[in-house]
C-alpha cells in the first residue's frame, strides 16, 4: 500500500513538472513570435520612411551618422568643381546603386512575409494534423481511456514531455508522436500506473502491451489450468461440492473479459 502512495506521488509530481515545461515553452515560442512581429514592423517602418530611418540612426549611432553626413558633405564640396558631366555620371551611378538597395531591400522583406505567411500556414496545418496523430498514436499505445478524461490529459503530458525532450520544440512528425507515446507506454513508471489503476478492462493485446509476452504467456498457460481442472472430474470422497458449470471444448481462453488488470495479476501472481 504504502509503495502505491508512492509511485501515485512520483506520478503526480512528473505531471505537475512537464505540465509547467509546457506552458514555460508555449510562453516563450509566443514571445518569440511578438518579437519577430514587432521586429518587421519595426523594418518595415525603416524602409518605406527614411525621416524615421535618419531618426533612429541619430538615436542609436550618432557618431556614426556624423561621420557619415561629413564624408557626404565633403564629397558634394568636392564634386562642386568637377565637370558637369562627370558629376552627372556619378549622380546616375549613385542613384542607381541606392535603387539597387531599396530593390533589395523590399525583395528581402517580400521573402520574409512570404516566409511568416507560411510559417503561420503550415502551424495551421499541423495543428489539423496533431488532432489526428495523437490520439491515434495514444490509442495504439494503449494510453487512452474513453471513460477518463484527466487521465487522458495526464497520457497526453507525458508524450508531449517525451516529444520536447528527444526532439525539441520543432514540428513533430507523426512517425515522432507514435515513437513518443510508445516509449511513455513502455516506461516502467507508466506501466505499473496503469496496472495500479483497476479500470481497465482485459484485453489480451492490451495486457501483453503492458506486462510483455511472459506475462502473456503466464496468463494463457494460467486460464488452459482453469480449463483442465473444469474438466477433471469430482473427487470421490470428502464433502460434496457444488457441480462445476459446463465449460465447451475448444480454443482456451485469450483472457477474463470484465475483470481488471489488478484482479488479473493478483490471480495469475504478477
Amino acid at each position: 500500500m504504502k509503495k502505491g502512495h508512492l509511485l501515485q506521488a512520483d506520478y503526480t509530481r512528473k505531471t505537475q513538472e512537464l505540465a509547467q515545461q509546457r506552458q514555460a515553452v508555449e510562453a516563450r515560442a509566443a514571445q518569440l513570435e511578438t518579437n519577430e512581429r514587432q521586429m518587421s514592423d519595426y523594418l518595415k517602418a525603416l524602409f518605406n520612411d527614411p525621416q524615421v530611418l535618419r531618426d533612429e540612426l541619430e538615436l542609436r549611432a550618432p557618431v556614426a551618422f556624423q561621420r557619415a553626413v561629413v564624408a557626404m558633405a565633403n564629397e558634394m564640396a568636392k564634386e562642386a568643381d568637377l565637370p558637369e558631366d562627370i558629376r552627372a555620371e556619378r549622380n546616375r551611378l549613385r542613384e542607381e546603386k541606392r535603387q539597387l538597395r531599396i530593390d533589395k531591400m523590399r525583395t528581402d522583406r517580400e521573402k520574409q512575409e512570404r516566409d511568416t505567411e507560411m510559417s503561420k500556414t503550415r502551424r495551421e496545418q499541423l495543428t489539423r494534423s496533431y488532432a489526428v496523430w495523437v490520439p491515434a498514436a495514444l490509442k495504439d499505445a494503449g494510453l487512452l481511456d474513453d471513460t477518463d478524461g484527466a487521465h487522458n490529459r495526464d497520457m497526453l503530458a507525458h508524450v508531449k514531455g517525451r516529444l520536447l525532450q528527444e526532439y525539441g520544440n520543432t514540428d513533430w512528425s507523426e512517425e515522432q508522436i507514435r515513437a513518443a507515446a510508445k516509449s511513455v507506454a513502455e516506461s516502467p513508471s507508466i506501466k505499473m500506473y496503469l496496472a495500479q489503476r483497476g479500470s481497465l478492462v482485459t484485453d489480451p493485446e492490451q495486457f501483453e502491451k503492458i506486462f510483455g509476452p511472459e506475462a502473456m504467456a503466464k496468463l494463457r498457460k494460467h486460464e488452459a489450468d482453469k480449463v483442465k481442472r473444469a474438466k477433471s472430474p469430482a473427487k470421490p470422497a470428502g464433502k460434496p461440492s457444488k457441480p462445476s458449470r459446463p465449460v465447451t471444448p475448444g480454443k482456451p481462453k485469450q483472457g477474463t473479459p470484465g475483470k481488471t488488470f489488478e484482479q488479473i495479476r493478483d490471480e495469475v501472481g504478477l
